[in-house]
C-alpha cells in the first residue's frame, strides 16, 4: 500500500469521486467531515441502531438533559481519529502511515461502540447482576458485528485492495484494547513483549488513538467528556484543539516505542481534560441518586426481563445471537412502561410490579438518601448487612431498604493519569517521557443507604452511624458531603 507523502491534502488522497466525504452538523465539534468511503458502514442497521441507545445509560432520569446517544458519539470519535491521522500525515511523513492504516484507524473508530446493549453500561451491569456473572461485554459483542458488517458486499467493494485479513485483526485489536495486553506492550519490563498481530512496533502508536489504557488519553475519552460536557450543561473550557496543534509522535525514551506524544506546554490542557472526567465521575457518573435508579432498574428489569421477547430470545438472552441483538435498544424501557409484551393477554403481577418500579423512576419517587461510609475490608461489608437486617427484625428499622456498593475511582483506577502521559520539549522534539506528580487518587469502595420514604431517613441515617461507630465496621462519611451537581 503507498504511503502518504508531505505536503498533501488528506482530504484529497485516496479520492475517488464517488465518495467524497460525509458532512454532520456536531454540537461539539462543529461541521465534521467522514470520509465517504465509510458512508456503507454508517446507514447499516447495526451503526444505525446506534442512534437509540443512550451514551449515559440511566442518567437521564436525573439530569433531563443527558440524552446524547451513540451514534454520534462514534461520528465524533471518528471524527478525531481522522483529524489527529491527517495532523500526522502532514507534519510526519516519515511515519509512512498507510491508506490501510488509516481506515484501519478509522472503521475502528466509528464502530468501537456497535456492539453495546441498551442504555449502554447499563445493560452489562443488569445481565452481570441478575445472572451472577459476566456474560455479556460490548468490545466482544462490536468485534462480532464489525466482522458481520464487512462482509456486506457493499463493505467489500468500498475497501477492496485496502483492507486485508491483517487489518481487520488490526480493527478487531483496537476496539477489543484489553488493558492488560496494552499496559505490557508500552512497559520497560515487558520490552520484548508484543502481543498484536495486527500491525508491529513500528506503528505502535497507532493502538493508542482510539482507547489508550496507559495515559487515558485517546479520542473516545476525548469526545465523550466533551459530548457529556455538553449533555449534563458543565461549561468546563476543554480546549482539545491546542492540544492537537501540539501531537507528535515521539521514540519513548525507555521503551524505545512509538508513542503518542503532547508538547510540556499543554500540560494543564490535558490536565483540565483529565480533571473533568475525575468530576464527572464524582458528580455524576457515581451520583448517589443514579446508583439508586441503576438498582430499581434492574429489579424492573429481573422481574419482567423474561416477558420482553426479541425473536427467540429475551432481553438479557438477546446478546446470544446477533441477529435478534440488533433488535435491542433504549425502547425496552417504553414495553415495560406501556405492558407491550408479546404473547401476553393478561400481564402478570410480576409484569405490573415492574411497570410500577419503572413508574417511580420517571416520576422521581426514589427510594430516600439516607447517608454514605467507605468500606474498610470485606468483613465490613458482611458485618453491615448483618446488623441492619437484625435491627430490621428487632423492629428498629421500618418499611424497605437498600444497601448500595460500588468502587469509587474517579475514572483513575491505575492512578495519576497525567504522570502517564508521554511529554516531548522544545529542544528535543524527536523523544519522549513520563514525568512524576503527587496527586494520586485513592480507589474506594463506598456503600449508600437508601430508604423508602422520607419520614424514616433520619432513623436510618442513625442507625447507619451507630452501626459503622462500632470495631471492624465501614467508615461513616456523613449525610450531606456526598458530591453532586447542583440541578436546574
Amino acid at each position: 500500500m503507498t504511503d502518504f507523502t508531505k505536503g498533501q491534502d488528506p482530504m484529497k488522497i485516496d479520492t475517488d469521486e464517488k465518495f467524497g466525504y460525509l458532512g454532520f452538523a456536531d454540537p461539539v465539534h462543529g461541521f465534521i467531515k467522514i470520509r465517504g468511503r465509510l458512508g456503507c458502514l454508517i446507514h447499516t442497521k447495526e451503526f444505525q441502531r446506534l442512534r437509540n441507545i443512550k451514551q449515559l445509560s440511566a442518567v437521564q432520569f436525573v439530569y433531563p438533559t443527558a440524552h446524547g446517544n451513540r451514534f454520534e458519539h462514534c461520528l465524533g470519535v471518528c471524527h478525531l481519529a481522522q483529524q489527529l491521522l491527517d495532523r500526522l500525515i502532514i507534519k510526519q511523513p516519515e511515519l509512512k502511515i498507510t491508506v490501510s492504516d488509516y481506515y484501519s484507524v478509522s472503521i475502528a473508530a466509528l464502530l468501537h461502540d456497535v456492539g453495546h446493549g441498551p442504555l449502554s453500561h447499563f445493560y452489562e451491569l443488569a445481565v452481570e447482576r441478575i445472572f451472577s456473572e459476566k456474560k455479556f461485554k460490548h468490545e466482544k459483542k462490536s468485534i462480532e458485528i464489525i466482522e458481520k458488517v464487512l462482509k456486506y458486499d457493499s463493505v467489500k467493494q468500498n475497501f477492496e485492495g485496502i483492507l486485508n485479513s491483517m487489518d481487520k485483526e488490526f480493527i478487531s485489536e483496537m476496539v477489543l484494547a484489553k488493558d492488560e495486553d496494552q499496559k505490557q506492550a508500552f512497559s520497560l519490563a515487558h520490552s520484548n513483549y508484543w502481543p498484536y498481530k495486527g500491525r508491529d512496533k513500528t506503528k505502535s502508536f497507532l493502538y493508542e488513538i482510539i482507547g489508550n489504557s496507559i495515559s487515558g488519553i485517546d479520542m473516545d475519552k476525548v469526545d465523550y467528556i466533551q459530548r457529556d460536557c455538553l449533555y449534563l450543561a458543565v461549561n468546563t473550557g476543554i480546549q482539545w484543539l491546542r492540544c492537537l496543534e501540539t501531537v507528535r509522535i515521539c521514540k519513548d525514551k525507555k521503551t524505545n516505542l512509538k508513542r503518542l506524544a503532547f508538547s510540556r506546554k499543554v500540560r494543564e490542557n490535558l490536565n483540565h481534560i483529565i480533571y473533568t472526567r475525575r468530576t464527572f465521575h464524582i458528580k455524576a457518573y457515581k451520583h448517589k441518586r443514579i446508583n439508586i435508579v441503576n438498582e430499581m432498574l434492574i429489579d424492573s428489569i429481573r422481574q419482567c426481563y423474561k416477558d420482553l421477547k426479541y425473536g427467540d430470545k429475551n432481553l438479557l438472552t438477546a446478546h446470544e445471537n446477533l441477529e435478534t441483538f440488533v433488535m435491542l435498544d433504549d425502547s425496552f424501557l417504553q414495553r415495560i412502561q406501556f405492558l407491550d409484551f408479546k404473547d401476553t393477554k393478561e400481564p402478570a403481577p410480576s409484569l405490573i410490579q415492574a411497570q410500577s418500579t419503572l413508574n417511580k423512576i420517571i416520576q422521581r419517587e426514589m427510594l430516600t438518601y439516607c447517608g454514605h461510609a467507605r468500606m474498610v475490608s470485606k468483613e465490613a461489608r458482611t458485618a453491615l448487612n448483618e446488623d441492619l437486617l437484625a435491627k430490621k427484625e428487632e423492629g428498629e428499622l421500618n418499611g424497605e431498604y437498600k444497601v448500595v456498593t460500588f468502587t469509587f475511582d474517579k475514572g483513575l483506577s491505575s492512578g495519576n493519569s497525567l504522570e502517564k502521559i508521554p511529554f516531548y520539549s522544545k529542544t528535543d522534539p524527536e523523544n519522549c517521557e513520563m514525568e512524576s506528580y503527587e496527586d494520586k487518587p485513592k480507589i474506594e469502595e463506598k456503600v449508600l443507604l437508601f430508604c423508602a420514604e422520607k419520614d424514616i431517613a433520619e432513623n436510618y441515617m442513625k442507625v447507619l452511624k451507630d452501626i459503622c461507630n462500632k470495631p471492624n465496621r465501614p467508615e461513616w462519611l456523613g449525610m450531606d458531603n456526598y458530591p453532586n451537581i447542583q440541578m436546574g
